[in-house]
């Protein structure tokens, strides 16, 4: 195929994930590309290995459930937020007690409950069966569809994307659920795995150089980093796990440690005069696993310089996670010396 002045860039033409408006406003940098809008990407990634088109740009969720072993991952662009949102009229410190808060994802339910135990989570299809209503099929539909049930008083939040949350042109106020970096006093959501990624997937033998400095290299690392680290979570595990990898600035992470009081890290940070080693930027990696009901949470954390934050210090990581497993979900048993049995630290499945 001969070399274009532009290339032929498919994005999926519907409002879930952001994607479309993302790569819209990424196209105004002037990329050498033609945005196509479809309505099916696996047709379009089906064109593209026979030759009829060049990139696609999609949701990382939508790459890991459909692989495209044709096309070639090059890269990905600066990364949308990454937090869920609670839509709502109250922040949720402050919704009455037992509101009704809608959620899918098994993860939000139980980090829900982790923050406030008499929440009432419900899916939009129980919520549906509750008021005699028929639900949407289309997502976004079903979004503005939730936040009708919050004006009639039949919900009082439900969780979504930031991106899904503008594509829904929905007037009730949104809150995010953040990682409450530096506030130790307010309960932290890390967001599921794949959160926030636009990838860029390139035909083969695609000159990946005319793209390079349009790309993110950093959020492509990030994603190459938690490709690795979900991998090696068991996939019973993979619902209830909350992943988040990113850069950040030595300074944040000082300041933050400085208002927690905590200065495990520091040494890492800092030399023996309290001078920064290097302001060069660190990547961060948070896991955590949350037991029923929100009950336990287990967790690890790293922050790594750039330079040494590749997969051998993510599967490093992920030995640590398997030992920590084994100590926390084995139940314990009868014993002389520690005490009688008792129960395992965290119970991953709900009760029958």
């Amino acid at each position: 195929m001969t070399e274009k002045e532009t290339f032929d860039l498919f994005v999926p033409a519907d409002n879930i994930d952001g994607i479309r408006p993302h790569v819209l406003r990424w196209s105004e940098r002037e990329p050498p590309v033609k945005v196509i809008e479809v309505d099916d990407l696996n047709r379009a990634a089906a064109d593209i290995v026979v030759g009829e088109g060049d990139l696609i740009a999609c949701d990382a969720k939508w790459l890991m459930e459909n692989p495209q072993p044709g096309l070639n991952v090059i890269g990905a662009l600066e990364r949308r937020e990454p937090t869920m949102v609670l839509v709502g009229n109250d922040k949720l410190e402050y919704v009455p007690k037992n509101a009704i808060i809608i959620t899918e994802l098994p993860l939000l339910k139980r980090q829900l409950l982790r923050a406030r135990s008499d929440l009432v989570i419900k899916t939009p299809t129980e919520i549906a069966k509750d008021t005699g209503s028929e639900l949407p099929e289309e997502y976004i539909s079903c979004l503005q569809w939730l936040n009708e049930q919050i004006e009639n008083g039949n919900i009082d939040g439900f969780i979504t994307t930031r991106s899904n949350y503008s594509a829904a042109s929905i007037r009730t106020r949104r809150h995010t659920l953040g990682m409450q970096r530096g506030d130790a006093s307010r309960q932290r959501f890390v967001p599921p795995p794949w959160q926030g990624y636009t990838m860029i997937l390139a035909r083969p033998k695609f000159p990946i150089q005319c793209l390079l400095e349009y790309l993110d290299e950093g959020n492509y690392r990030s994603f190459q980093l938690e490709s690795v680290l979900v991998a090696g979570i068991p996939p019973q595990h993979q619902d209830f796990i909350g992943v988040n990898i990113s850069q950040r600035k030595v300074a944040t992470i000082l300041k933050e440690m400085l208002d927690k009081s905590e200065q495990q890290l520091s040494h890492e940070l800092v030399d023996i005069n309290g001078d920064i080693i290097s302001g060069k930027p660190r990547i961060e990696v948070v896991l955590e696993l949350v037991g029923v009901n929100g009950s336990s949470t287990v967790s690890i954390e790293r922050v790594a310089p750039m330079d040494e934050a590749t997969t051998v210090m993510i599967r490093k990581m992920l030995v640590e996670w398997e030992h920590l497993m084994d100590v926390t979900v084995t139940e314990n048993p009868d014993h002389p010396r520690y005490g009688p049995a008792c129960p395992p630290f965290i119970t991953l499945d709900e009760e029958e």
